[in-house]
């Protein structure tokens, strides 16, 4: 079996039923990280100006991340090593907003439960674009067909659906703890497959399941690559090969880089940016 070299990034925020709190011990997990997945931290840097983000994404065109801050209803734009580029103001309907995804042209924002409506932002315009078919969501991806992946916080829920709306597939993830705190979701590609990454605000582990068009399978869980007291969103960049992962680190937000080796399986480097870009 081969092992391949995977560069990933990981940021962290803090998130109690959506609010600050202080300290919260990891829960219970595995005790061990799969055998076939390795993380390892590069680097870190903090958030300037946050005050409660949660989602991220990053662009698949400019080297820029979309952290979303529920709490002023704000998205912020920075570069990889968190300068403050710019910031966008989320529409009134959306008080708390927690996910975020991009389109070729386009940001999805979902609603932590305040409003059932995924939003769309494009050309300096807000509109609501269609009906969440999840009650509680939090973090979320756009994968390279352009379906729609988004986890819920309530029930570990997973939806995947087009953009339109319309539901796709849906998974009850078992192997997570059982608690309303699903906070990452992102997907990035394995050769002709895909990989899932889910986390948690208090899970010690990511989760790990391959999707191959057809069937989910989970391939195993590893210790995030930072310690921190609470843990919120993460996503593929396909211009970096890495993902960004938020969390809090005692009181401060950070963005943390790790690489990831995974034994057996040979990630592609070279075509998930252009394939998605043509969406």
């Amino acid at each position: 079996m081969n092992t391949v070299f995977v560069l990933l990034v990981v940021a962290g925020i803090a998130f109690a039923g959506f609010t600050d709190e202080g300290f919260i011990p990891a829960e219970p997990q595995h005790g061990h990280s799969t055998d076939d997945i390795i993380l390892t931290s590069v680097g870190t840097w903090t958030i300037p100006g946050a005050k409660t983000p949660r989602g991220i994404d990053c662009s698949d065109s400019a080297s820029e991340l979309y952290i979303t801050d529920y709490s002023i209803d704000m998205i912020g734009v920075y570069n990889y090593t968190g300068t403050l580029l710019d910031q966008i103001a989320c529409p009134g309907e959306i008080p708390d907003v927690a996910g975020i995804c991009q389109g070729s042209d386009y940001l999805l924002i979902n609603d932590f439960g305040s409003d059932t409506d995924i939003f769309r932002y494009q050309s300096g315009t807000w509109s609501a674009d269609f009906t969440n078919p999840a009650s509680s969501p939090t973090g979320m991806d756009m994968d390279a067909t352009g379906a729609i992946w988004e986890i819920e916080a309530s029930t570990n829920t997973l939806y995947r659906f087009d953009a339109t709306g319309i539901l796709l597939n849906q998974w009850s993830l078992t192997e997570p703890p059982a608690s309303a705190s699903a906070m990452a979701c992102t997907i990035f590609p394995i050769n002709s497959t895909n990989v899932v990454m889910i986390g948690g605000m208090t899970w010690a582990d990511f989760y790990f399941y391959e999707w191959d068009g057809t069937d989910l399978t989970f391939i195993g869980t590893h210790v995030t690559p930072q310690n921190s007291n609470k843990s919120y969103g993460a996503a593929w960049c396909s211009q970096r090969n890495t993902i960004f992962w938020v969390y809090k680190d005692g009181g401060t937000f950070v963005v943390c880089e790790f690489q990831c080796f995974i034994t057996g399986v040979a990630l592609e480097r070279s075509t998930w940016g252009a394939i998605k870009a043509t969406i």
